[in-house]
């Protein structure tokens, strides 16, 4: 286990491959190519994983939610076509008062130019401090992404990320002073924590990787009523059922050559 900052927690070797497998049926079972609901609270590769969780945030923890995303080139382009890069936290921070724990684990991947990089509370004090209220979201804009709105808020030559705190404030950053902590070229297995108010983003390029997200929240954290309204199962688009098809075919393709092993 590597540990890097208070915060971000991450098991670099690969969880054993029986409980991957396990986790990987029950996300078969669960996952619905018509809607966006994967509902694994009670089974048990969910309840091994709370377990390593809470060994390592050592506090109790209860579950969540749970979120499978595909992520290809064409995916990836979308999720970095804003203002930010990539850059943010998550939109349901505003939901829960608490500590909420994003559970990162990929559970399949063709690729070996992908990951994840959190800007990590412990690591980066001053910026968390300055944005304000941990219950709301901030937006990020950088210099790569758009340099002309960039140029007309910033007043600092050597920054190339702005991030707009809570009260409006802006943070004008060079991303060389942040302490960012990176998982580059995972293999299926591997996890990673980190808490949902920290700000992160994706990294990826060529092949495919199938994400799996758990959120937990600690015992004693409140969940506003409004979350469960909002993360209801929802129909897909055309294209996002397709994508679902591809996530259940190459989900099980894997399962398939691990057995024949």
């Amino acid at each position: 286990m590597q540990l890097a900052g208070e915060t971000m927690l991450y098991l670099q070797q690969q969880l054993p491959r029986s409980l991957v497998d396990q986790l990987i049926r029950e996300v078969l079972d669960a996952y619905s190519p018509s809607h966006n609901a994967l509902d694994l609270e009670l089974n048990g590769a969910v309840k091994e994983l709370k377990l390593i969780a809470e060994g390592v945030i050592q506090e109790n923890l209860r579950y969540l939610s749970a979120f499978l995303f595909l992520v290809t080139d064409t995916t990836f382009e979308t999720s970095v076509s804003g203002h930010g890069n990539g850059w943010h936290i998550d939109g349901t921070t505003k939901y829960v008062s608490g500590d909420c724990y994003n559970i990162w684990i990929p559970i399949y991947t063709s690729s070996n130019e992908t990951g994840l990089e959190v800007i990590t509370h412990a690591d980066n004090l001053e910026i968390y401090e300055q944005l304000g209220n941990p219950l709301l979201t901030a937006n990020v804009i950088t210099k790569v992404k758009s340099k002309q709105l960039f140029n007309k808020l910033t007043r600092r030559e050597d920054s190339d990320l702005l991030i707009i705190g809570n009260d409006t404030n802006i943070l004008e950053i060079s991303s060389k002073d942040l302490s960012i902590h990176s998982i580059l070229s995972p293999s299926v297995g591997d996890l990673a924590i980190f808490k949902q108010n920290e700000l992160h983003r994706g990294r990826h390029s060529n092949g495919v990787r199938i994400q799996l997200s758990i959120k937990f929240v600690t015992n004693h954290s409140v969940v506003d009523n409004a979350y469960y309204v909002k993360t209801a199962p929802k129909m897909l688009s055309k294209h996002g059922r397709l994508e679902s098809h591809l996530i259940k075919e190459l989900l099980g393709f894997r399962l398939n050559s691990c057995t024949q092993l």
